[in-house]
């Protein structure tokens, strides 16, 4: 266990909100703010700061922040944080407020009011469709690629991408965008890298990200070797849904007109013959 727990002040609220969603009826061993060890158990957002302690929360929030205020692609993104005030503050209350809800104690005074008065008079510009999909593109980025998770109980990342999937649905319902589930594509355990985009890269960049995503590099020391291991394969894409496959085929600039197989959709998506077919390990 890594961090002292207690209920803050927005901690209860999210559960209770949390378990209704998902339609789970509260106990003692669930509503816990500390962590089964067993990793085959659940693991429930308001037990992160028992695993993690604040440090690596306010890390995960750092990271996020880093990009949005290096954000030269959607300046009006960027702007709608740079007006209020500095990378500093924004990191502290975002990450108080993580803190409060993951179980670390009352850090985020003022609450769901504070939240809910945030949104409509500070963050209005950003409380969108458009504004979703820019922030958890930059979320995503942080998680995936700063974040080394390698050390971490394997519960925890997915856990956090579930708080926030039930955080923006919720926003999306008070704020009336319609929510994307898109938004989240790239932060599934099995959101796929390509490997014409993988040798791209290095091969100490492919350790690197073998090791972000929990992958042994070991006896492995080719370019090639890499990617291998990190590459999707046909057979990980037959598991996807077709609604799934049909957005992976437009982001990459695959019409889907006259595919009406699964089938058809995962042969489109390696249109060469020399596409990487080993499996991740």
């Amino acid at each position: 266990m890594s961090g002292r727990c207690s209920h803050g002040f927005t901690t209860a609220r999210a559960r209770d909100d949390w378990l209704r969603e998902k339609g789970i009826a509260p106990n003692p061993e669930i509503e816990s703010l500390e962590a089964n060890p067993d990793t085959s158990k659940p693991l429930y957002f308001w037990q992160v700061h028992s695993l993690l302690g604040w440090k690596k929360i306010e890390a995960i929030v750092r990271a996020f922040y880093v990009r949005v205020y290096e954000d030269e692609e959607a300046p009006w993104f960027k702007e709608s944080f740079t007006r209020i005030s500095g990378l500093e503050h924004h990191v502290a209350t975002q990450a108080a407020f993580w803190i409060d809800a993951f179980g670390g104690g009352r850090q985020y005074h003022g609450g769901d009011g504070r939240i809910n008065f945030h949104h409509h008079h500070n963050a209005a510009q950003v409380m969108n469709a458009e504004g979703a999909t820019r922030w958890m593109h930059h979320m995503t980025l942080a998680l995936n690629d700063d974040i080394d998770w390698s050390q971490e109980d394997p519960r925890v990342k997915p856990c956090i991408v579930d708080f926030l999937k039930s955080r923006m649905m919720k926003y999306a319902k008070t704020h009336q965008w319609r929510f994307k589930d898109s938004d989240f594509d790239s932060l599934a355990d099995d959101a796929p890298l390509w490997p014409e985009e993988l040798r791209e890269l290095s091969a100490s960049k492919l350790r690197e990200m073998a090791k972000l995503r929990g992958l042994s590099t070991r006896g492995l020391s080719e370019k090639d070797e890499f990617v291998n291991l990190l590459a999707v394969t046909k057979e990980q894409l037959g598991q996807f849904k077709v609604d799934r496959l049909r957005r992976i085929l437009k982001e990459r600039g695959i019409t889907t007109a006259g595919l009406l197989e699964k089938k058809e959709m995962v042969d489109a998506c390696f249109p060469d013959a020399e596409r990487v077919t080993i499996s991740i390990v």
